[in-house]
Parts: structure tokens; sequence; C-alpha cells
């Protein structure tokens, strides 16, 4: 369950991380995120909806996620009675909707009415419910960004997304998924209050630009004690690896091209690494060879899966975590003896004592996976050079391999 709430976590940092890139290259004129009316499936599915009549029953469906979460945030609350207790309020609220669509502006004021009056009645009904008014206030005031983002980005008015089935869809399907997420992991994290993850959320983005320029202030410091050989194999080593990513990197964005999906494929890629540590050591082939035709063929099965950004954002954000995701499952299924990033101490001195009994090497390696130190902090910190402990670390892991 840690694992996929980790999943959700990063889900949504990412989401608004790369949601504030894209509304900054909106506004500096990039129109390239417009919605996709013209969308093949979707015009089939919108055939089929108006044909059949099933309009209402999305717009049903979704003002009753929407209703429920909400209020299950603001009372703390996910129990079958709160779901019971809002499924009640539903014909209120569609006849609330029904006159909204006619164009009267002043309705819009209503939906807030509702959605904090609902939690306060069953507040009233359900005494152990913890109604905050905080939680509901974030919990609008998140969700109401998001969608003015989404309009703005999608060159979108109220008028066009109540009058239109798939503009309403494509505006709402993002929208919906995000407040899934908020939701599963507001009570698997178990949160007291909402306030509690955006706190989380600022102060995690806040030490990442606090710790970053110090990291690159040790990175060379280091490179400059480095000796006359160490400095000849960098040299040479790091432009091979610079010239190998970018060679596979134009290759995942050909195949992209073919498929189509080229922007997509830049948020999948943007996602992958910017969560490629997040889950642990990510899975790497044996060989150059191998390494480049398993990203191949698997960016080239993610282009093809995921939704245009016309449609959907999130969906190749999230391709992109669940692709760190499984890479770093893989590592955990290749070897029961697994070193992974945030691993308990006791479990890394147990699988470590089998293969070295020198207490250096066990010293960097916990400050390494279990303090989740960068490498360039731990060989700072024990007078070695960033290439010897990698080595050092190689070398126990190769004996792990083989143990």
């Amino acid at each position: 369950m840690k694992k996929i709430n980790k999943v959700y976590e990063r889900t949504i940092m990412t989401y608004v991380f790369l949601l504030i890139i894209t509304m900054i290259i909106k506004l500096l004129g990039g129109n390239y995120f417009q919605a996709n009316i013209n969308n093949h499936s979707l015009n089939i599915i919108n055939d089929v909806v108006n044909f059949l009549h099933l309009e209402n029953i999305w717009y049903l469906i979704t003002t009753y996620i929407n209703v429920y979460i909400i209020a299950s945030i603001t009372t703390n609350d996910n129990s079958k009675k709160l779901k019971i207790f809002v499924a009640l309020f539903i014909p209120i609220i569609i006849a609330v909707q029904i006159l909204k669509s006619g164009g009267n502006i002043i309705f819009l004021l209503v939906d807030f009415l509702y959605l904090a009056i609902i939690p306060a009645f069953y507040s009233i009904y359900n005494k152990e419910a913890d109604y905050s008014i905080k939680n509901y206030i974030i919990i609008v005031v998140i969700i109401n960004v998001v969608q003015m983002f989404s309009m703005v980005i999608r060159n979108n008015n109220i008028e066009i997304l109540v009058n239109n089935f798939i503009i309403n869809f494509i505006y709402n399907f993002d929208y919906l998924l995000l407040l899934i997420i908020i939701y599963k992991y507001y009570f698997m994290k178990g949160s007291a209050n909402l306030w509690q993850m955006v706190v989380y959320f600022g102060s995690h983005l806040r030490t990442l630009l606090k710790t970053f320029p110090k990291k690159l202030r040790e990175y060379f410091i280091l490179n400059s004690r480095l000796s006359n050989e160490e400095k000849v194999e960098k040299a040479i080593y790091i432009p091979l690896i610079i010239l190998f990513n970018l060679f596979t990197l134009s290759c995942i964005l050909f195949i992209a091209v073919l498929n189509g999906t080229m922007i997509e494929a830049i948020y999948i890629t943007l996602a992958f690494w910017i969560n490629k540590r997040a889950f642990g050591k990510p899975y790497h082939c044996e060989t150059v060879a191998k390494c480049f035709v398993v990203s191949s063929i698997s960016y080239y099965c993610l282009t093809r899966i995921t939704t245009e950004i016309g449609v959907s954002f999130l969906i190749p954000i999230l391709l992109g975590i669940l692709l760190s995701y499984f890479t770093a499952q893989l590592v955990e299924k290749k070897y029961e003896k697994k070193l992974y990033r945030g691993m308990p101490e006791e479990d890394l001195y147990k699988i470590v004592g089998l293969v070295t009994n020198n207490e250096l090497e066990k010293k960097m390696l916990k400050e390494y996976y279990c303090d989740r130190m960068t490498q360039t902090a731990v060989a700072m910190r024990n007078n070695y050079s960033i290439s010897s402990f990698e080595k050092k670390k190689k070398k126990i892991l190769d004996k792990l391999k083989e143990a």
C-alpha cells in the first residue's frame, strides 16, 4: 500500500508541476493543447451518447463523484453512510444544474453553497464526522484553479462547456481523475486535514529547490578533488553517456512522430525522468544494446496506448510515472536481496553482511540507501571520490547477484 500511496503522491506533484509549465507555454503563445473535439474515438462515443440520449447519465455520474469526494474530504469521512447521504441530495443538485444550464451565471455561486451545506448537514446527522471548513476551502480552491488552468489552456469557456458533451468530457476527465487520486491519497495518507498535504507538498518542493544549489556545489568541489586519472576517465565516460542518451531520446521521439504522439511522448518522458528514482533504483539491462531495444519497445507501446494531449494531460503523465514505478519493481523481482533507496537500516545490514564485513562500506551504503543521501554527499562525507564510491557500490551489488 505504501508504494501505491507514493504513486498517487508523485502523480499529484508531477501533474501540478507540468500543468504550471504548460500554462506558462500557453501564456507565451504556445497553442498546442486545445481540446480536440475532432478526436475520432470521442466522436464515436458522442454519436452513441446522442443517439441513446445518455448524456444525462454522464452528467449524473460526474456530479455525484464531484459532490461525494468534496463532502468526503470536508468531513474526513469515506464511509458507505456518506455515499448514501450524498445520493439523496442528487435530485436537488441536478435541478440546480438544469437551471444553471439556462445561462444564469448567478447559479454558479449556488455550487459553492450546496457543496458546503451537504457536508454540514451530514456532520449533524453523523456525530462522528469531522466537519472542516478549512478542508472545504482548500479543496474548492484546488479544483477551481485546476479547472481555470484547463479552460485557459484548452481555449474553452463555460458556455461551450455546458452545451457540448465532447468538450464537457475532455474538460472533466482529467479533473475527475485528479480528484479521485487526491481523494485516494488523502485517506491512504491518513492526514488529519487537507492543509497538511498542501504544506507537505510545499515543503518538499522548497527542500528540493533549497538543496539543489548545495548538491551542485558539492558536485563541483568533489570533481576538483579527483585525481588526473579519474578526470580523464570522466572526460571520456560522460560525453559517451550523453551521446547515448541523446541517441535514445531521438529514437523515442522518432517513434512518437510515427505514432503521431510527439507531445504525449515528451510528457511521458518528463514524468519518467522527474520520478526516475522515486520508487528505488530503476532497472538497467546488462548491455547497452538491450537497454536501447527495451526502451524503444516500451515507448512504442506507451505512445500507442496513451490518450492525445488534446483529450488528457494526466494520462501521459501517469504512464510516465508508472514506467518509473515498474522499472524499479523489475529490479526488486530480479534480485531477492534487493538494496533500494529508503530501505530500513536493519534490512540493509542483514543483506550487505552476506558479502562484506567492512564497516566503512556498510556505513556508506547505509547513508546512500537508508538515509537517501546523494552519491556526492556520501563521497564527500567519507573523503572518497564519486567514482571510487560507485565502484565499491557496484562491487557489492555484483556480489549480491552471485550470492
